[in-house]
């Protein structure tokens, strides 16, 4: 899930709008070729720090007034919920942590 990444403080690499409107295309696409859309979450994140995980590649300080980068994916982990429920597609909640089980829903998009 590549769409949630900033590029700098504040610049996000694809606007929650447009994230929004390409999932609906997406969902649209998918049922006008007699497909039913499956969304799934992504898998929780560890942020680490500058020397490893998801902070190596992508700067802390562009999270820090967001909250972090694992709050950050979660507002587009909402957006592919909330687009799950509007349009009625088939959801499969956020993939498993070791203490999670993977569970069906009627509300989850990746």
């Amino acid at each position: 899930m590549n769409d949630h990444v900033l590029t700098a403080p504040g610049n996000r690499k694809v606007s929650t709008n447009t994230f929004q409107s390409n999932l609906i295309t997406m969902i649209d696409t998918v049922r006008a070729a007699n497909a039913i859309p499956i969304l799934v979450t992504v898998n929780y994140i560890i942020e680490g720090d500058a020397t490893q995980y998801y902070y190596h590649r992508h700067p802390a300080a562009y999270y820090t007034s967001v909250g972090g980068a694992q709050v950050w994916l979660d507002s587009y982990i909402q957006i592919v919920r909330d687009v799950a429920t509007v349009k009625k597609a088939l959801e499969l909640v956020r993939c498993a942590m070791p203490a999670m089980p993977m569970i069906n829903s009627n509300s989850c998009v990746h």
